[in-house]
């Protein structure tokens, strides 16, 4: 869906999209929920993790669920629902970066 808003008579058109794609490193709270993200999943040795604690992780440290979810998405964190666990139904897991991939030696 594409917005159009008129200021001074010029036309801006936007989606949403567009926009979000436009979220920067530099805010100090998506830094800091990339960061977090990252080691936490990243040391969980490729194993998935229960999202219920990584939130609840993340809220100790004073980052909200907002930037946790901001923040795997940037990453592409995988998400599933694992039935056979009813008190954490819900996982994520970090898929291996190319750089931390084998380099061929």
């Amino acid at each position: 869906m594409t917005s159009t808003h008129s200021w001074n008579h010029e036309p801006v058109t936007a989606n949403s999209d567009s926009t979000l794609r436009g979220q920067r490193l530099d805010r100090p709270q998506m830094a800091r929920a990339v960061e977090f993200v990252q080691r936490v999943l990243g040391c969980s040795d490729g194993t998935w993790y229960p999202s219920r604690l990584l939130e609840e992780e993340a809220e100790y440290r004073g980052i909200s669920k907002y930037w946790v979810q901001r923040a795997k998405d940037r990453l592409g964190v995988k998400s599933r629902k694992n039935t056979s666990k009813p008190g954490e139904p819900w996982e994520c897991w970090l898929p291996v970066q190319e750089t931390d991939a084998w380099f061929g030696f």
